[in-house]
């Protein structure tokens, strides 16, 4: 790889990392307006069962 696409490249990484952080950042602020319900049943490994131990219960371990 050439110095310039190298460059390049490191560019693009670099901006798919920050637009990731953003994305990431936009996620958390809504987590907590999701209903517990909701979370319960997206935690489920069976999909006819919710998990008993919620999202909140793992934030305060």
């Amino acid at each position: 790889m050439w110095p310039c696409e190298r460059c390049e490249a490191n560019q693009r990484l670099r901006e798919l990392t920050e637009s990731f952080r953003r994305e990431l950042g936009r996620c958390m602020e809504r987590l907590d307006r999701v209903p517990d319900e909701t979370l319960e049943w997206l935690g489920s490994i069976d999909p006819t069962k919710p998990r008993l131990d919620t999202v909140a219960d793992k934030k305060k371990k």
